[in-house]
């Protein structure tokens, strides 16, 4: 039975699933975990990593629950005239719309998310999608 939220020992293995997929691509990135509400749970920033990418990685995680996607799809609808353009000044700016924010799902329902930044976007999700990669695992 998959589990209903995300506990703090999960997020920690989460964490460390992006820490060393971050380490093997050479990158010094932060991660952030959040529970259903987008609180933060965790949260873990690699030596070398940039001050600003903090907030980047934790609003990563919250947007991914807030509108109940990946950061990356809601910037496809916000981007360029979008039509969730008017979302992004919303919540204190807090919506990131770019790629890197992950949902964390269980039993189809959104528990929690997580958020790395300091690479490309792209690299961003890839290091995401390895703490989404051990959540699964845990709730298979």
């Amino acid at each position: 039975m998959p589990n209903t939220r995300v506990t703090l020992e999960t997020a920690r293995l989460m964490m460390d699933a992006c820490l060393n997929k971050a380490q093997e691509m050479n990158l010094r990135i932060i991660v952030a975990v959040a529970d259903d509400h987008g609180d933060l749970i965790a949260f873990n920033k690699m030596d070398g990593s940039l001050l600003i990418s903090t907030e980047i990685a934790i609003n990563k995680a919250w947007t991914s629950v807030a509108i109940k996607m990946t950061s990356n799809q809601f910037g496809q609808l916000a981007n360029n005239n979008g039509p969730l353009a008017w979302v992004t000044g919303t919540n204190g700016h807090r919506l990131i719309a770019v790629a890197g924010g992950l949902p964390l799902i269980a039993g189809g329902e959104i528990i929690g998310g997580i958020g790395v930044s300091r690479a490309t976007a792209e690299q961003d999700e890839i290091i995401a999608q390895a703490g989404v990669d051990v959540f699964q695992q845990l709730n298979a």
